[in-house]
């Protein structure tokens, strides 16, 4: 009942004010690039200028949406469609080949923002599977360590098993009396 709570606070109240503040970040980031071009129009071309007023508008469309499953789906779908993956990389070209550098700190900013956004609209889903991935931790970190203690009992044996009966008498006792 608790985690019920603590989910509908967090989806209903606290979120929405969170986005809302990205969305703000965003129409920060519009406004920048907006001046950007005005002040360097020759050296920001209008393919560039459109690729990243479109790339927001979109941007301010999905944050709803942006979780672990939608990023999930995109990079599948990346991957799987060559087409997109080569518009997206050219897109990106662009944006890195301008040569102001506001350009750039706008495009990486609003980067940041859909992560913060990714971040935040994934954060109940890291708090409940918390519990899960700690055991996933620990069961990795036993097997590690597990996995460890046989190679380590490997060697030991072979070398035990290869040393001659004077080698051994060191660790045992009676085999020196039997050599004697």
């Amino acid at each position: 009942m608790l985690i019920a709570g603590v989910h509908f606070v967090y989806e209903a109240i606290v979120l929405p004010n969170l986005r809302l503040e990205q969305r703000y970040k965003i129409f920060a980031l519009r406004d920048r690039l907006r001046r950007a071009k005005s002040e360097h129009s020759k050296e920001v071309s209008d393919e560039v200028y459109h690729l990243l007023q479109t790339a927001m508008n979109n941007t301010l469309h999905i944050l709803p949406y942006v979780n672990l499953i939608f990023v999930a789906s995109a990079v599948h779908s990346f991957s799987r469609n060559q087409g997109i993956r080569e518009r997206a990389e050219k897109k990106m070209r662009l944006v890195e080949g301008c040569s102001v550098d506001e350009i750039k700190a706008v495009s990486e900013e609003l980067n940041k923002t859909v992560l913060r956004t990714l971040a935040m609209n994934s954060l109940l889903l890291f708090v409940l599977l918390s519990p899960f991935l700690l055991a996933v931790f620990i069961i990795a970190v036993v097997v590690q360590q597990v996995n460890r203690a046989k190679g380590w009992c490997k060697t030991s044996i072979s070398q035990l098993t290869s040393a001659s009966e004077r080698e051994l008498s060191v660790f045992v006792p009676s085999f020196e009396a039997r050599l004697a």
